[in-house]
């Protein structure tokens, strides 16, 4: 469907004048006129000559009028600008959900996501489409209905958890398992009525060479059902014990020998509808050198808690040419940011493009978000701090909340873009009297073990950000499934981000040093599948998408041409007959 219509109606009042002044112009041009001359026998003859009908020796219209006429018409339609408006369907805008727990199995035998991409195939229909992943996928984008079709089917369930933080805005529905925060028009096609089993979080600590550890597991059912709980070491299970599991979580602690690098922690239930859940790993992870390059303003209180931390700091005055892949910036904010390594951002004055903006909230008390990096719940209770911001990240990046104000605004977040990582204090710590708590050096000790590491065992998450120290120049490491991923060593150590279940050897020295590493899902809000959410797909209206053609050159050309026919037609006309 197709209209034409002018851009600048108004300068089509221009016809209305000029176009009778030309027909009056013609007129007055052709009108008799009396002469007095001494004979008519000249005039008589040459009448006779010509052989003239009296009828055609007042034309009021000729060719060269016309001419004229429409190439006024085509110039003045140039100046109102034409266009030529398209009327068809647009482009849907899809957003996907492909964490983890879309691999759950309906009772039906069908996964979660498989369901979700029939869906949104079927809205898709015969329209093109826009499609972004969560966590993204390689190739998503612009697609022609025939391609975005063919991106459907080749996605598949991605074994990292759903960020906490979805967008808001910029789609025109969002397909996912179980109802989200969101603006964005929601399609929910949960599991349904399946059962999980999972294990959430794994606490670990070595006393007289024992490994004793803290395992929660999640049970979603409504009735108390059995499990067994497995711990494997060196191809061999070194613990076993059978459960009866009740609704919400349940505790479990166990002592083995620490003898082995790597322990394999399962937990089987027959009734379990979601099998990537039901494993963890606790992994010794040899010690990292633990370097961080400081630049901006010094504050004591920082340095003391790097200095109890065990971490070398290296002062600069100016950033170096060379990214470190460990950095603190205090008060001010980097100039590039790339690489695999952690950059801490403290009481930063402006936002960073591609990466986040700020918000000034000014004087707020503080409220922990994540309990674990500030010894408990209650860790920055009482604590108030001036100048504070809100981070607001870019909807590229990937967020964790640590810390809120008391409106919930958050003001500690952990960033993620690739393999890059920031974590940013949105307030000035030195006008704060968190760095009189116990919380603070506890907080910067916990970030500074989850950027280097430790020799210690260590239960490491999917998605995690994994340091260890590196003698290789060309390291990299093997995934579960097989696949190498390359990696860039900088001062003597090598992170990266795995994006799997399972174990991970990494190359980092000689052969005889690879390391084994297991990676767990470990997301209890990822695990908690609700067996009351409700399908629901929203009505979407067809989109129409108008694409306006501009047509003024063409008729700027035509009147030009036809302004030329005008001049060649009027000069013929007058050359003198022969």
């Amino acid at each position: 469907m197709s209209s034409f219509y002018f851009a600048n109606g108004e300068y089509l009042w221009i016809l209305a004048v000029i176009l009778p002044l030309i027909f009056l112009l013609n007129y007055l041009s052709y009108r008799r006129k009396k002469f007095v001359v001494s004979s008519l026998l000249l005039w008589k003859r040459l009448v006779e000559r010509i052989q003239t009908r009296r009828s055609s020796s007042r034309r009021f219209f000729s060719l060269p009028l016309l001419l004229l006429l429409l190439a006024c018409t085509f110039f003045t339609f140039s100046l109102s600008e034409p266009f030529v408006r398209k009327i068809s369907r647009g482009k849907l805008r899809l957003l996907i959900i492909r964490s983890a727990a879309t691999a759950a199995l309906t009772p039906e035998g069908s996964s979660v996501l498989k369901n979700i991409l029939e869906q949104a195939e079927s809205l898709i229909g015969d329209s093109d489409a826009t499609i972004h992943t969560i966590p993204p996928s390689e190739g998503e984008g612009h697609f022609l209905n025939a391609d975005a079709k063919r991106f459907l089917k080749s996605l598949a369930p991605s074994h990292i958890p759903r960020p906490s933080v979805l967008p808001s805005s910029g789609y025109d529905i969002l397909f996912s398992d179980r109802p989200e925060k969101t603006r964005i028009a929601c399609a929910i096609l949960p599991a349904g009525s399946i059962e999980n089993c999972a294990i959430t979080s794994v606490g670990t600590k070595i006393r007289n060479n024992s490994l004793e550890a803290v395992i929660h597991i999640l049970w979603t059912g409504s009735k108390e059902t059995y499990a067994e709980l497995k711990i494997e070491a060196n191809d061999k299970t070194v613990f076993s014990k059978k459960l009866l599991l009740k609704k919400d979580v349940n505790i479990e602690k166990i002592r083995v020998e620490a003898n082995s690098s790597l322990y394999k922690v399962t937990v089987d239930c027959d009734k379990d509808g979601f099998q990537l859940d039901n494993v963890a790993y606790i992994t010794r992870i040899p010690k990292a050198q633990r370097k961080i390059v400081y630049l901006g303003e010094e504050e004591e209180a920082v340095l003391r808690a790097l200095e109890a931390a065990e971490t070398d700091v290296l002062r600069y005055k100016e950033e170096p040419k060379e990214t470190p892949i460990f950095a603190l910036y205090n008060g001010i904010v980097p100039k590039k940011i790339e690489g695999n390594g952690t950059v801490l951002l403290l009481s930063p004055k402006e936002g960073i493009s591609g990466w986040f903006s700020l918000r000034p909230l000014g004087r707020k008390s503080l409220q922990a978000f994540v309990s674990d990096f500030f010894v408990d719940a209650n860790g920055l209770s009482g604590t108030v701090a001036e100048r504070v911001y809100e981070i607001i990240p870019d909807e590229s990046v990937e967020r964790t909340v640590y810390a809120t104000d008391d409106s919930g605004a958050p003001v500690i977040c952990s960033l993620r873009k690739g393999t890059a990582r920031m974590v940013v204090i949105g307030f000035d710590v030195a006008k704060s009297n968190w760095k009189e708590r116990a919380s603070f050096p506890v907080f910067f000790a916990l970030i500074l073990r989850s950027m280097f590491g430790e020799e210690e065992f260590l239960v490491l998450r999917v998605g995690e950000t994994i340091t260890l120290p590196c003698k290789k120049s060309e390291p990299f490491a093997q995934s579960p499934s097989g696949k190498k991923i390359f990696l860039k060593p900088y001062g003597g150590a090598v992170s990266f981000v795995p994006d799997e279940v399972g174990i991970w050897r990494l190359t980092t020295g000689e052969k005889s040093e690879d390391v084994l590493i297991g990676v767990g899902l470990l997301s209890e809000s990822e695990s908690r599948i609700d067996p009351s959410w409700q399908r629901s797909i929203p009505k979407i209206l067809p989109k129409q998408e108008e694409i306006p053609t501009p047509l003024w050159e063409i008729f700027l050309l035509l009147g030009l041409f036809l302004m030329v026919i005008f001049f060649l037609s009027t000069s013929a006309s007058h050359k003198p007959t022969p």
